[in-house]
């Protein structure tokens, strides 16, 4: 998780980006063969301004401290997106964020789509639920 300072100095170099800027990075990319040359400039210009957009909120998220004390469970694709990325932590700035909670990173295979468009990813996810659902109910109980 990026640190505040790290978070504001981007948020500076990018504050007022509008969709010509993102269309202009892709065609840098591009040129430099580091984007798909085919690619929709329109289409991935408006995917691209709704990550920022998403990032934004999501970093500016600042999460309560719950009133109980329950297991967290985190369901996340096994198959990375990208092989180039490094590994990082499932469980993210949610252990940071949340410290007192016991969570849980649960793998259900596929990518981030595929997972819920692929009917085995779909009941494998399923049945994690049922777990992590059966594990809370009998904790309760």
């Amino acid at each position: 998780m990026a640190s505040e300072a790290e978070r504001h100095k981007l948020d500076i170099l990018i504050k007022d980006i509008d969709d010509t800027e993102f269309e202009e990075l892709i065609k840098k990319a591009q040129g430099l063969r580091g984007y798909d040359s085919n690619a929709d400039l329109l289409l991935d210009t408006a995917k691209w301004r709704s990550i920022y957009h998403f990032a934004q909120l999501a970093g500016g998220y600042k999460p309560m401290r719950l009133p109980i004390q329950i297991p967290l469970y985190q369901f996340y694709a096994a198959d990375c997106e990208n092989v180039n990325l490094p590994p990082i932590d499932m469980v993210g700035g949610w252990k940071d964020a949340l410290p007192d909670l016991d969570i849980h990173s649960v793998s259900i295979p596929g990518g981030h789509l595929s997972m819920m468009t692929d009917i085995d990813h779909r009941k494998q996810l399923a049945e994690a639920f049922n777990r992590a659902l059966s594990k809370l109910i009998g904790d309760w109980e």
